[in-house]
């Protein structure tokens, strides 16, 4: 019986000696036949920036958290804003008080020139800023046949690259000038849509001379006309103030995923300020970094396995692999590694499966096949 015994143990040893061999052949193998590299998932991103000057009252999202367009990022609070909004509505409720109260007198004669010189002024304004829009819209017309073209080039050039039938530095080149061209395009976009908004100031602007030049008009006493234009200049500001405090309440324009969060509670942030990036999930791939051997080993088109956070694997290929090695960022934007890496970009075999699976700027680990 306890020959049996030994027997059996020796064979349960022995057995187990074995698989951990296999296993370890198994494993060399692989490791052999692959490399395992530090990843990141990288996406479009959109950075969100204050429109007002203010102090950073609510952080209302966390990092990684999905987002709608429209829905509150980051709450600021101006109380020097707040004083000027209060004092004007202080101000206002007196002058009407002052103009229900006001006495008649003797009618004057009212100087309506120096007026109608700003309405004459402010009129040739706007045609100049129509005439201004026209000449852009022209440009953009013209420039976007420029533009279009530049685009089907740069498809081509794509794939031609994708081909290998294309050097890298040939498609950077070739990228660049359709960048270049993108951006001009893009500026002129801009400049659209700054004179327009610049027209509808004005149109604003020159209403509310016309409608000082009809209150001027009208049989008012001296002193109700006088409350009632500074009344009406003050509801102007007042509405400027209110149209900045409501921009206190940053939200998002578009919906995606917060990558990045700028600011802290408390701190004082200015106009302009970039304070929230965020990723914009419908184009995301992975970043490997690899080292020297990786750039030489690592080709185009090779298989690769992401093992996400999630626990999920799921496939995907190189698309490029960057001929420089170059510092890369570590776990916060501000701290760069001493060591150089070379950039390895895998795209996913089902995009539907990785948008399930991973979230951008998620650090993860890729298996990459030779």
């Amino acid at each position: 019986m306890n020959d049996k015994k030994i027997i059996t143990a020796t064979f349960i040893m022995l057995a187990s000696v074995v698989l951990i061999i296999i296993i370890g052949i198994v494993s060399y193998l692989i490791n052999s036949k692959s490399q395992k590299l530090p990843a990141v998932v990288r996406s479009e991103k959109l950075l969100v920036s204050s429109k007002t000057s203010g102090t950073v009252k609510k952080i209302a999202v966390e990092l990684n958290q999905q987002v709608s367009q429209g829905q509150l990022l980051i709450e600021l609070e101006n109380e020097f804003l707040s004083a000027k909004i209060e004092n004007l509505i202080n101000e206002k409720n007196q002058l009407e008080k002052l103009i229900i109260s006001a006495s008649g007198g003797d009618h004057l004669i009212l100087e309506l020139a120096q007026i109608e010189e700003d309405v004459a002024e402010n009129s040739d304004d706007l045609k100049r800023l129509e005439l201004k829009k026209d000449d852009l819209s022209n440009q953009i017309s013209i420039y976007k046949d420029i533009y279009d073209t530049a685009k089907l080039e740069y498809e081509a050039y794509k794939e031609l690259y994708n081909e290998d039938a294309l050097s890298v530095s040939e498609f950077d080149e070739r990228s660049s000038e359709f960048l270049e061209i993108a951006n001009e395009y893009r500026e002129l976009e801009n400049d659209v849509l700054l004179t327009s908004s610049e027209i509808e100031t004005k149109k604003k602007y020159l209403q509310s001379l016309l409608n000082k030049k009809k209150m001027f008009s009208e049989n008012v006493s001296l002193v109700a006309e006088n409350h009632l234009l500074n009344l009406q200049e003050l509801k102007s500001k007042l509405n400027e103030l209110e149209n900045e405090a409501a921009e206190l309440n940053v939200t998002a324009p578009i919906s995606g995923t917060i990558s990045e969060i700028n600011c802290e509670l408390g701190e004082s942030v200015g106009k302009g300020k970039n304070i929230v990036e965020i990723s914009l999930e419908e184009n995301i791939w992975i970043i490997a970094y690899g080292n020297s051997f990786s750039r030489q080993k690592i080709k185009k088109g090779m298989k690769a396995k992401i093992f996400c956070t999630n626990g999920e694997k799921i496939q995907g290929k190189i698309e490029t692999v960057s001929p420089v090695m170059k510092k890369v960022k570590a776990l916060t934007p501000t701290f760069e590694t001493a060591n150089t890496y070379t950039e390895i970009k895998i795209i996913f075999v089902d995009p539907i499966e990785a948008k399930n699976s991973i979230t951008s700027g998620e650090r993860l680990f890729v298996r990459i096949y030779f």
